[in-house]
């Protein structure tokens, strides 16, 4: 009944948007983890997309709000730990069972290329099987919600998300998408952060109401 409803906003909400509406607004870290990351930032896109999630700590994922993911870090290196730009998953975070939840994140159909929820829906399960083989090797940031567990990531296989707002599917929502992999609609406007901004050189991104329940995308 909540995926029905879900199915039902998210085909409402892009409908909308198509037709030129406006919709509703445990393991020791080693001497090389990744750094800690300032609070603030100047980005108002994606990376302030992905700030924004972290920062307002749970996503639901259904309208009963009984499945959601807490998120614990961001940018984790898959592999070496001493090149934390390479090869990073966007979120990672833990749902309602503990099961790890790895994330892929676009926002306002800015990206190209892997950007389409296919090819990041294929970027996201080779993040998690680089991050099956390098395991004893991940690190969370220091200062991440809690360490990051191996044991616990190889024993329960982990749910594989691409989120992304509105436009970036309205734009791709005709696209085949990788049924293994869960899509959902974040409803924010793609101007929220620039809004948020405002001449600040630096701020902190923050989820309007409207983005902290999901909607996700079944067909």
């Amino acid at each position: 009944m909540t995926d029905t409803i879900c199915r039902s906003q998210s085909a409402k909400l892009l409908s909308a948007y198509l037709a030129g509406g406006n919709p509703t607004e445990t393991n020791k870290q080693p001497a090389h983890h990744p750094g800690t990351p300032p609070e603030e930032i100047k980005d108002t896109g994606e990376k302030a997309f992905q700030r924004a999630i972290l920062n307002g700590g749970r996503s639901y994922l259904s309208k009963d709000m009984k499945d959601w993911v807490q998120w614990i870090d961001f940018e984790v290196p898959v592999g070496d730990s001493n090149k934390p730009r390479d090869n990073c998953v966007d979120l990672i975070g833990k749902d309602a069972t503990g099961r790890y939840v790895l994330c892929e994140l676009k926002f306002s159909g800015k990206s190209t290329g892997s950007g389409r929820p296919k090819e990041a829906a294929d970027q996201l399960k080779n993040y998690a099987a680089q991050m099956a083989e390098n395991v004893k090797a991940i690190r969370f940031h220091e200062n991440a919600r809690e360490a990051f567990n191996s044991t616990h990531y190889i024993a329960h296989t982990p749910r594989l998300i691409v989120a992304a707002d509105l436009i970036y599917w309205a734009k791709h929502i005709k696209e085949p998408r990788d049924k293994s992999v869960e899509n959902y609609l974040v409803v924010i406007k793609s101007e929220e952060f620039t809004k948020q901004k405002g001449r600040s050189i630096q701020y902190k991104p923050e989820m309007p109401s409207s983005g902290f329940v999901w909607c996700r995308l079944l067909t």
